[in-house]
């Protein structure tokens, strides 16, 4: 279907449900709840690639750092979660015997200059952008906004909150500072899209009646990757 041929709403409509998909492609990392408690391994991916391969090496960190994984160190990357298969298929796809994968814990040593692997990740970052997503969205929480309000909002707020699981892929609570704000970011992120669907749906519908079978997807269709 031509978007030429449809309304600013149902564009609107089609591009949250692409926005979705790209969620999905993520896995249940985005949109899933947490799952079981961590074990005190890493996962840690070294990888060398000749200098001349600058292309190879940034689609390379760029994929890793969107599987959930930080640089420790320049080629060495980490993550506190063990391989999935996904992933381990899709390490297979992206490099050509360029790296090795293993796991491991970590060894705390009485030395003045060390790194712990939680330094990957910066988290007085992540904290500030969690901050950020809550001060934002709380006053959108339905029934705030209606109509076509309701579309776009859905849509930003889809598009925001996508960013936070890649900053904070489920770090380790016991590592992190009191008060994280992970879950009350990802129930407001949830209560906002959710609670919008009905409103979003039915200005859609009504806007391009060619597309009334439309449905909105919800925050456990999007972590089941939208297979309902």
């Amino acid at each position: 279907m031509s978007l030429r041929k449809l309304t600013g709403a149902a564009v609107t409509a089609l591009l949250a449900a692409a926005a979705a998909t790209f969620l999905a492609i993520g896995g249940s990392a985005i949109a899933g709840a947490p799952g079981a408690s961590w074990d005190g391994n890493w996962t840690l991916i070294a990888f060398s690639l000749p200098q001349e391969e600058g292309a190879l090496r940034r689609g390379l960190r760029g994929q890793l750092r969107w599987m959930g994984y930080a640089p420790l160190y320049d080629g060495l990357w980490i993550s506190p979660h063990d391989l999935s298969e996904k992933t381990r298929a899709r390490l297979a796809e992206l490099t050509l015997g360029t790296l090795t994968v293993f796991r491991a814990r970590h060894v705390e040593l009485d030395a003045t200059v060390r790194r712990n692997p939680l330094d990957a990740w910066d988290t007085a970052e992540i904290a500030r952008q969690y901050e950020l997503f809550i001060r934002r969205w709380s006053p959108a929480l339905p029934p705030a906004i209606t109509g076509a309000a309701a579309v776009r909002a859905r849509t930003e707020v889809m598009d925001t909150y996508r960013r936070l699981p890649i900053l904070d892929p489920h770090l380790p609570i016991a590592l992190l500072p009191p008060g994280w704000l992970r879950e009350p970011a990802r129930d407001l992120f949830t209560a906002v899209y959710d609670g919008l669907a009905v409103a979003a749906q039915e200005h859609v519908r009504a806007a391009a009646g060619r597309l009334a079978g439309i449905r909105a997807h919800t925050v456990s269709d999007l972590a089941a990757g939208l297979s309902r």
